[in-house]
């Protein structure tokens, strides 16, 4: 069945790049600029944009609010599982809240589009599952 709750949240919008929107790669982090980046690290924000802390933060802040705190799931007596489509980036700054990834780590990990990461929530905590799981994508292209 499915659920009649909206489609769609602005918490999980993707991370807002402010005066870098365009820009391409190499010259964001060419010389003195990429130094600075690397050494902020995932608090670096781009004029009028977000840093990776600030994503990490939104999108923790709703996943908590919208279903490990939510009443109604939590008196259920059946195991729910849920479906949560966004950007690659807001799925990395959240994985390393959840699974307490070293934010220096966040570019090593690979999130491609349309893969599946599965976690799992107790009262022990959180499980990974997997991450960037793309089984289901073979023999498409």
């Amino acid at each position: 069945m499915i659920s009649k709750r909206r489609l769609w949240f602005p918490a999980l919008r993707e991370r807002e790049q402010g005066v870098l929107v365009g820009v391409h790669r190499d010259e964001i982090y060419r010389g003195d600029n990429g130094r600075f980046i690397t050494y902020q690290g995932p608090w670096f924000r781009p004029s009028g944009g977000e840093s990776q802390k600030m994503v990490q933060r939104r999108v923790s802040a709703w996943l908590e609010e919208e279903i490990l705190l939510n009443e109604s799931f939590l008196q259920s007596e059946r195991t729910l599982h849920f479906a949560i489509f966004g950007s690659g980036m807001n799925f990395k700054c959240l994985f390393m809240d959840i699974a307490g990834f070293d934010s220096s780590l966040l570019w090593k990990i690979e999130v491609n589009n349309c893969s599946i990461s599965r976690f799992r929530f107790t009262i022990r905590g959180w499980f990974v599952e997997c991450i960037n799981d793309t089984g289901h994508l073979l023999g498409l292209i």
